[in-house]
């Protein structure tokens, strides 16, 4: 019964008594709730009637919840992620489940000081997993925002060469998916490039450099030139063209309204928004440039350092032509700057990620962020008023007005102070030397809150350092410096005004570094081995890649006492090998690498599935062999799945072993023709052993668990059920005995029978997957067989409760 229920139903009870219509109140409530009993008298007719009944008390307490959103994000694309399953678990059970849609937002309402956690998993991705811990702040936002990196990652990498001479060259090279531009990368004079991506997914490169043609790239990810057994990767040179087409482009600067010439401005080229060239035009405001022909270009106009017009135009493609552009500025040209600071008023300290709008009389003009040195820059007119607000949510907001002069070229410095608000602590730390205890001077010093970065300083000559902060909040402080690791400790700040914290940062020197150098060299001739390519991998991921010049010389920096594996490959050639470095530091390692002709090689992959629920099976040890020769060895990944190359034309047979399972295996022969794949699906039963209990055996299972007031076997509960299906199956002679079981909450009797319900339809699933009737006893025993004090009437926790719901599969006959 509902409060409000309750209290009609009292108010009912009481004018009936009044009105002589009520003789005898016996109980109110079903059992399993708190009474108190109620005494009430009325005297009439000098007797008094007395009517006792019993109510259950009810403590309210106010709802605290709070709301946790974010979105979904692909790692390398940086796109949205839609349709990924977000899950919420509360105490570590499933509490709700959200798929996102087409702008990938996920939404959660929660419980106030509560533990969850939320997994984010798609198909094809990484899962995803995020732990916290509820505040008592009601309505409060907490922002999580996923990365998912994709399962399956390959790369591309190469050189970008001026096609006549055959140098590496800089360039532009931007990368497209799907024709959709994701990321510009500057490529260095070495003329060399590295990018991952997305398996299965279409990209195009196009490198481009001014006075040159484009050169582009189309490739699907999923087809893999020079395959190598451990890693996806592609090789491209791009070659760009010179393009020995010509213009020239001149003009005068002018004023728009007057025609009259503007001198001593800057007139700068841009070509895909990189700038070419730069003229500073004289008295007669003439500016005059070089240009290919069939380009994109844009002009900008400089005034006094101040960024004033910009004009888009196009060549043509004819060579040797003088093309007029005159440039008309109707803008005012006199400007102004203002350079700020914000800090602290206390500590003096600088405050980035604070809120900076500037107002020009009413009128909001830019708002911008201060940056990693707590500054900020706006362009100002003359002779205008304006005003500033400094908005940080840790401190209190802060407005300056001023007024611009009347001429040009002034440059305005601005500090503003802020003031902590009310309640604050300090955070007084020391930065030590992990291994001398030596304090560390000019180490830097990050506060982070939420994942956002919100001070910064950096330690003393004595290694110390001081932060303000707020109460009652969490935070992450991170010290950083170039000799040393980086090191972080987790703060929870509390509601005590004006408390002092103290902490010691003890940071370990980075790893030793050594060098490993060489020749790329063709073993029968020695001679080297020019555009070849080499990786250096550790733990199976790629490090570094590149190509090597005409004289075959690799180089690679790697850290002490450490293993690696050296890839080189050159048309059909491979050499594949792992080295260990040692513990000196600075040292040089020299090997040269003689490769020769790759062999014939086919690759075996497979995936291993449990036969009883056709899930793969990770950790599953696979043995290939050759006439009974062990050759190679390895366990299955997190999906199942595994993989061998092998020699071409020879025959192998697959193991495939792993405990409580039983064994199987499949001979193959391989093709004689290189580079083909053998895709084996493999399947191997559990052996499900008895559990056994004061001498009684047990078929055993996970939990059983019904919705609330059912007994329809769903999906999850099958799982379990097939379980005990093939245990029968195996052993065709037991015979088992189904016990179902609740806890006290709800009336007796129809605990009883819900637990009957459940027993039977268990027993009737058996049945519909062929297990005999004879085989199997079904019984209900309600809450008649509580393992613990939780009885009608006794308080008791959910997770006391618990332990008298149960299930037990009980083999009565071997």
């Amino acid at each position: 019964m509902k409060p409000l229920e309750l209290a009609v139903y009292f108010i009912l009870i009481v004018n009936l008594y009044a009105k002589r219509e009520v003789k005898q109140i016996t109980a109110l409530c079903a059992n399993n709730l708190n009474y108190t009993q109620i005494t009430l008298e009325k005297k009439l007719n000098n007797k008094v009637d007395t009517i006792t009944f019993q109510s259950r008390t009810f403590e309210v307490e106010e709802e605290c919840h709070q709301t946790i959103t974010g979105k979904i994000s692909n790692k390398l694309s940086r796109e949205i992620i839609n349709n990924t399953t977000v899950t919420l678990y509360l105490n570590g059970e499933e509490n709700k489940s959200f798929k996102v849609g087409v702008n990938g937002v996920f939404n959660f309402k929660i419980k106030c000081n509560t533990n969850y956690y939320i997994k984010a998993h798609k198909l094809n991705f990484i899962n995803d997993i995020y732990e916290f811990k509820t505040t008592s702040q009601n309505n409060k936002i907490i922002v999580h925002d996923f990365v998912l990196e994709p399962e399956c990652i390959q790369t591309i990498s190469g050189n970008i060469f001026d096609k006549e001479t055959k140098k590496p060259i800089s360039a532009i090279l931007k990368l497209y998916i799907n024709n959709v531009e994701v990321e510009t990368f500057k490529i260095k004079n070495d003329g060399s490039y590295f990018i991952k991506f997305q398996c299965v997914t279409n990209y195009k490169i196009i490198a481009s450099k001014p006075y040159y043609f484009n050169d582009s790239y189309y490739f699907l990810t999923d087809y893999i030139e020079n395959k190598q057994p451990n890693y996806f990767h592609l090789k491209k040179d791009l070659f760009l063209k010179r393009n020995d087409c010509y213009q020239q482009i001149s003009g005068v600067v002018l004023d728009r309204n007057t025609h009259k010439i503007i001198p001593n401005s800057t007139v700068s080229l841009y070509y895909q928004n990189t700038k070419i060239k730069s003229f500073q035009t004289n008295k007669n405001g003439s500016y005059s440039f070089k240009v290919n022909c069939n380009l994109n270009y844009e002009l900008s106009v400089f005034k006094d350092g101040n960024f004033i017009k910009s004009i888009n135009f196009k060549t043509s493609s004819l060579d040797k032509i003088c093309t007029k552009h005159d440039i008309y500025l109707g803008e005012n040209l006199c400007k102004q700057v203002v350079n700020g600071m914000v800090i602290s008023k206390k500590t003096k300290a600088r405050l980035i990620n604070t809120q900076i709008t500037l107002f020009e009389g009413s009128k909001k003009i830019k708002k911008i962020i201060t940056d990693g040195n707590g500054t900020f820059s706006f362009g100002l007119n003359c002779n205008s008023s304006y005003k500033i607000i400094a908005n940080n949510r840790k401190y209190f907001t802060s407005i300056i007005n001023f007024k611009t002069e009347d001429t040009g070229s002034i440059t305005l410095n601005k500090t503003i102070e802020l003031n902590l608000l009310d309640c604050s602590q300090t955070v007084n730390g020391i930065v030590l030397d992990k291994l001398t205890k030596l304090p560390i001077a000019n180490s830097q010093v990050l506060l982070i809150e939420r994942g956002n970065e919100v001070l910064k300083t950096s330690t003393n000559a004595n290694g110390k350092f001081s932060l303000n902060v707020n109460c009652a909040s969490k935070y992450e402080i991170v010290t950083e410096h170039k000799q040393y690791k980086s090191n972080s400790i987790k703060l929870s700040i509390n509601k005590v005004r004006n408390t002092t914290n103290s902490i010691t940062f003890n940071l370990e020197k980075k790893d030793c570094n050594q060098t490993i150098t060489g020749i790329i060299r063709d073993k029968t001739t020695k001679k080297p081995l020019p555009n070849t390519s080499i990786s250096l991998y550790q733990n199976n991921n790629v490090i570094s890649s590149y190509t090597v010049g005409k004289d075959g010389v690799y180089t690679f920096k790697l850290n002490c006492s450490s293993t690696y594996k050296l890839s080189v490959f050159k048309n059909n050639y491979l050499e594949s090998f792992q080295l260990k470095t040692d513990t000196h530091n600075n040292q040089i390692l020299n090997l040269n690498i003689d490769i020769e002709p790759l062999t014939c090689e086919n690759y075996i992959k497979g995936v291993v599935r449990e036969n009883i629920t056709n899930n793969p099976i990770p950790n599953t040890s696979i043995l290939l062999k050759f006439n009974t020769k062990q050759i190679k060895q390895t366990l299955t990944d997190s999906i199942g799945a595994f993989y061998f190359n092998a020699k071409c034309g020879k025959p192998y047979t697959v193991f495939v072993t792993k405990l409580n399972y039983t064994k199987t295996k499949q001979n193959i022969l391989l093709s004689v023709k290189n580079n083909l794949d053998y895709n084996l699906d493999l399947s191997i039963e559990p052996i499900i052993p008895f559990k056994e209990k004061n001498g009684i055996k047990y078929i055993e299972t996970k939990p059983i668990i019904f919705g609330l007031d059912e007994f329809k076997i769903n999906n999850e509960i099958k799982l379990e059920l097939n379980k005990v299906i093939y245990n029968m199956n195996q052993n065709p002679s037991i015979k088992i005995e189904i016990n179902y079981y609740t806890d006290s909450r709800g009336p007796d009797d129809y605990n009883l029978q819900l637990s009957i319900k459940r027993a039977n339809a268990t027993k009737d699933y058996l049945i519909s997957k062929g297990i005999d009737s004879t085989r199997i006893k079904a019984t209900g025993f309600g809450e008649t067989k509580l393992l613990n004090k939780c009885k009608n009437n006794v308080k008791c926790s959910d997770a006391e409760h618990a332990i008298n719901r149960r299930t037990e599969f009980i083999v009565t006959k071997i």
